[in-house]
């Protein structure tokens, strides 16, 4: 089984042999299910719950363990080791500084997944103005799934690494935040303003349904 064991994402079955696992989840969509649409579903499934997997979404020698919700997962010990980067995981386990981790983003307009770049910038913006608030981003964007609908969602989803604080004081106050696709160019700092939003994508963050109440109190706990 899966060791992410969060509600929603895994689990185990016993089965007769030779039992289709496929006709208990999808009875009626098996003719029309084809592997692409199966990977979809997949992977809009796993941006949901916010667990990222791969070299695209988890870049080598960027972040600690615990931004990706390792300690979460349970994917990481604190009592045994020994392995590279473990003082400075278990140090900030137990100061219980995490100021920054991986979660879910709603894509607020339609876009073509496949030309979104991974670890774009995203900025938080004035909703009124397109201001920019602070010159350095608020996070990056890791991926940007296929729109499908998972469940009762029909929404086009992706997964980020975000500044807890400053992404909950922007929701907070109304402000944006808002990414290019195309580019990891950061904006230069003399562009103190987005005059053109549809240059790029506004995104709503929220906290996956599995989180502890305690990791993000101030964010949205639900689809939007």
């Amino acid at each position: 089984a899966d060791p992410r064991a969060v509600p929603g994402w895994s689990g185990r079955m016993l089965l007769q042999a030779g039992s289709d696992p496929f006709q208990i989840f999808h009875p009626s969509d098996q003719s029309s299910m084809d592997t692409e649409a199966s990977a979809d579903l997949y992977t809009s499934a796993r941006y949901r719950l916010g667990l990222p997997e791969g070299s695209r979404e988890l870049k080598s020698g960027d972040g600690l363990p615990l931004e990706a919700n390792a300690d979460l997962l349970g994917a990481v010990s604190f009592s045994k080791g020994c392995y590279v980067g473990q003082e400075l995981t278990t140090r900030t386990h137990f100061t219980g500084v995490i100021r920054r981790r991986m979660m879910p983003v709603v894509v607020a307009s339609p876009v073509d997944a496949s030309c979104a770049v991974p670890d774009a910038p995203i900025y938080r913006l004035v909703a009124t103005t397109g201001k920019r608030q602070g010159k350095r981003p608020i996070g990056w964007l890791r991926g940007v799934a296929r729109r499908t609908a998972v469940g009762s969602h029909d929404q086009q989803l992706g997964i980020a690494l975000l500044r807890l604080a400053d992404t909950a004081d922007a929701v907070k106050s109304g402000d944006l935040l808002w990414s290019r696709l195309s580019t990891i160019d950061s904006l230069p700092d003399e562009a103190t303003e987005v005059k053109h939003l549809e240059d790029g994508v506004i995104l709503r963050p929220f906290v996956p349904s599995w989180w502890p109440k305690d990791i993000a109190p101030d964010l949205p706990s639900n689809l939007q």
